[in-house]
């Protein structure tokens, strides 16, 4: 089966210039007690398949 290629328009969004370890950033997560968006509001969406 072929590919469908089509085009999207993607908005802006930061980018860090450096890259981070899973164990820094739970570093980071006990030092601050940071939580995600889907922590604060209680779940998260994936859209596969949805397009």
């Amino acid at each position: 089966m072929g590919k469908t290629v089509r085009c999207v328009k993607v908005p802006s969004f930061w980018l860090d210039k450096y890259a981070i370890s899973k164990a820094k950033f739970l570093k980071f997560v006990k030092a601050t007690d940071y939580k995600t968006e889907a922590e604060q509001s209680g779940w998260s969406f994936v859209f596969y398949l949805l397009l």
